[in-house]
């Protein structure tokens, strides 16, 4: 969906269609579920191993892509809370109330991939997060509020 917001926002083309990435639906979050020796029951979840985003880099930031169905999202890569590598977190829709988020694989910390808010935790840690659209074409698009400077020289102007 395209709002008026995006209207004065700079696409990027990913140089990705919405076929390359992995819908992070097809690749539930693994949990696992254990008793301590006192009989306390524990549940946490599997680390992966294998990125379900694509990391990418453009204009000139580091950026995760995850799809979720017919939906792309952009974020930065790295957790706010304690710097946790994002690209081997999940993605899952909680709900109206939370959206989709992604959960860091470090502490499970989960964000809004729309917002960049901390669903699950009381504190100030955002999520950087960009808008993405989606052309006729498939073709995937970041969208920036300003280029970044340092992808160009003196020389190019």
């Amino acid at each position: 969906m395209h709002t008026e917001e995006q209207d004065n926002l700079l696409p990027f083309d990913t140089g990705l269609r919405l076929t390359d990435l992995p819908n992070c639906a097809e690749f539930p979050p693994s949990i696992v579920t254990r008793y301590t020796v006192t009989g306390v029951l524990l549940k946490s979840r599997q680390r992966r191993t294998v990125p379900i985003s694509k990391q990418i880099q453009v204009n000139g930031k580091d950026v995760i892509l995850w799809r979720l169905h017919d939906q792309v999202f952009a974020t930065s890569p790295i957790c706010p809370h304690l710097a946790g590598n994002l690209s081997l977190g999940d993605l899952e829709d909680l709900g109206e109330i939370k959206g989709v988020c992604v959960t860091c694989p470090l502490h499970c910390w989960q964000f809004n991939v729309k917002t960049g808010e901390c669903t699950n935790h009381k504190d100030n840690a955002t999520l950087t997060t960009y808008p993405t659209f989606i052309d006729q074409d498939g073709r995937v698009y970041v969208q920036f509020d300003s280029f970044d400077s340092s992808l160009f020289s003196s020389q190019d102007f």
